[in-house]
Order: structure tokens, then sequence, then C-alpha cells
């Protein structure tokens, strides 16, 4: 079998059919869809069951005994995928009707560890966003892969043998377990393409994870990349740019997003400078969005005005 697609769900009965239709439809049915339900309470459980009986594509379902959220979930996906390669899809998204022939027709050519493709943001209007940053559709290095591609693990292909056995798994966390995986993944990765196509549909949902008051938590940020500095050694300048972008910066906006004292948030960011005294002089900030570099340049030079207001213009949006 070319592809295991593994989807975690709670509470989302209402858009995993669409979800479901988009796999029906696929030009390419050389797939399996394992769906794990995380504990949820509402429809989803009852019709789901009825719906993975009448579905013409192969669905395996699982449940867990209680809500762990999506790293675990996708975990209990990973140990039974049949799949030569892996991809991870999101309850409320869905792939374009020939993305499953696109990417194994792209893999009879080469056998990549990775296929990173891009994706369509869907609000009011679809826009399509590249899922590398700076580089151009083809082979990349590990190295780039790393350090311009994306934290999320849709929009990703990956190779199975390369995830097991590595022992890469996500880790329990409910924020960032997929960066990290990604990561981890990519550091094991030899062959890894970039394809410049719009696969996948995002669909930004204001009741997802990534929008409730759990994202602020700030252990996510430090579990994450202690995990990452614990796994990526051999990269001392890519572990740095990436704590720049996922720890400094999210970590502080996160904490002034949850209303942690300045005091706390003084501590951390100082934390921080005395581990990586050089970091806000790392030449990968010219790099980085604006958005980022304006606001490591406020912590730089202890902007707090500037900071706050950066922290309520994101809850603001979040709204």
């Amino acid at each position: 079998m070319f592809l295991s697609i593994i989807t975690p769900f709670y509470n989302c009965f209402g858009t995993i059919k669409k979800c479901i239709s988009s796999l029906e439809r696929q030009s390419c049915r050389d797939f399996e869809l394992i769906l794990i339900d995380d504990a949820s309470t509402d429809v989803s459980t009852k019709h789901l069951d009825q719906l993975v009986q009448s579905a013409d594509i192969s669905i395996q379902l699982l449940h867990n005994d209680k809500n762990h959220g999506p790293g675990y979930s996708r975990n209990r996906g990973i140990q039974i995928a049949q799949g030569d390669y892996l991809l991870f899809l999101d309850s409320d998204d869905w792939l374009h009707d020939n993305a499953i022939h696109t990417l194994k027709q792209l893999i009879s050519k080469h056998a990549y560890d990775c296929v990173i493709f891009d994706y369509f943001i869907v609000s009011s209007r679809q826009t399509l966003r590249s899922t590398v940053e700076k580089r151009n559709q083809g082979e990349l290095k590990r190295e780039d892969a790393l350090l311009y591609s994306s934290g999320s693990v849709w929009c990703k292909l990956y190779r199975s043998s390369i995830i097991t056995e590595n022992n890469i798994t996500f880790p329990d966390i409910y924020i960032k377990e997929d960066m990290v995986f990604n990561k981890l993944a990519l550091s094991c990765c030899k062959n890894i393409f970039y394809l410049e196509e719009g696969l996948y549909y995002y669909k930004i949902h204001p009741n997802s994870l990534m929008h409730s008051e759990k994202a602020y938590d700030i252990r996510n940020d430090i579990i994450a990349f202690q995990v990452l500095a614990e796994n990526l050694s051999q990269y001392p300048d890519i572990l740095t740019a990436l704590m720049l972008r996922e720890l400094l910066y999210a970590g502080t906006l996160h904490m002034l997003c949850s209303g942690s004292c300045k005091k706390d948030i003084s501590a951390f960011v100082s934390g921080i400078k005395n581990r990586y005294p050089s970091c806000l002089t790392h030449p990968y900030i010219a790099e980085l969005p604006f958005r980022m570099r304006l606001f490591l340049f406020g912590i730089k030079h202890r902007l707090w005005r500037l900071l706050y207001i950066m922290a309520y213009l994101k809850i603001k949006c979040r709204r």
C-alpha cells in the first residue's frame, strides 16, 4: 500500500464528513484512512461508525479511552499504519482531488524520504500559501528543510520506515507537538523534495485547539524546545535559529497573551539570553517575517509597550 492517512478528531462530525468526502473523490485509491476518535462527547462516535461502514474507501476507526490530544492519537495511528508513506490530515481540512495521485507519481520517479507541498488557507476566500520559505521547487538540503519549512505535519509526506525505525513520536503536549515531530523526522531524512503545488486545504476554525487558551501555555513551548535541543545537538546553528522562533518569540508572546506578570516574563527572557548570549544578533533574525523581527527588536531593547501592543493584537486577531 502506498499511503496511510492519519486523522485524529474530537467533536467534529460536521467537518470530518467533508474531509472523508475529499478522500472518496481521490483519483488514486492506493491508501488507507486511519481515524482516531479522541473520546468525542458529541454525535461523532455514533455517526462515524455508520459512515465508516458505508464509505467506499479503506477506513480503520480507533477510539481513545479518554481525551489525550492530537499527538497521542497520531501516535496510535502510526502504530497500525500499513502504508509505505504517512500523511497527516486534520479533521476539518481536506485534500485536492488529485493529491494522492500527484504524490504517488512523484514518488514513483524518485523514492524521496519526505515530500513537502503547498496549501490553501480557507476562510472567506482561498489563498495559496508556501510551506517552505525562501526556496523554490526542487530537492532540499536537510538543513534548509529544517530551517525554512513550516512546523506543521500536514502538507508533508513521510516515508513510514523513517518514522518507525528512528522511533519518532509526537511528544505529550497539546500545542507544538507537530512542530517537534516534523523537525525530528526531517533530521532523519536524506532525500527531501519541495513541490510548489497546493494539494491541501487548511480551514481556519475559531474553535480549534490552536485558538484555545491552551495555545498560550508556556509549558508547551518549553517542552517542545527541550525535545529539539536533546535530539538536534548536531545542528547547533539551526537549533539557535529554531530557539529564536519557537521559544524566545513564541514563548514570550504566549506569556504576554496569558497575562503572566512582567517579572516572570523578564526572568524567562533572561534565562534564554544567558544560555544563548548572542542570540539576538543571530543572522537568521533578518530572514524572519516582519512581525517576528519587530517583536524580537522589542525584546532586545526592552520595549514593553510595543510587546504588550503586539500581544493585544495577537489576541484580537484570534477572536
